[in-house]
């Protein structure tokens, strides 16, 4: 078992890391803000904001901040 403290980071710190990481490949993370737009997209999705085309669905932020480098180890959202 790992004893190491994780480090908390709010939502809105992920979310801008995450931002900052796909800007470099002309890509955005942006939050549903309707039911039907959150029926289509889910929660969080990802857009290309030059053709405003839908390039993921159903982004899932902890796993995705992993995986593009934005939240370390030991941290938690």
């Amino acid at each position: 078992m790992d004893n190491t403290a994780k480090i908390p980071v709010s939502l809105w710190a992920v979310i801008q890391r995450i931002n900052r990481i796909l800007a470099m490949e002309n890509k955005l993370l942006l939050e549903s803000s309707g039911h039907q737009e959150k029926e289509d997209f889910g929660d969080w999705y990802i857009i290309d904001p030059l053709t405003k085309a839908v390039t993921v669905r159903n982004c899932e932020i902890e796993e995705l901040a992993r995986k593009v480098g934005a939240l370390k180890p030991n941290e938690t959202i």
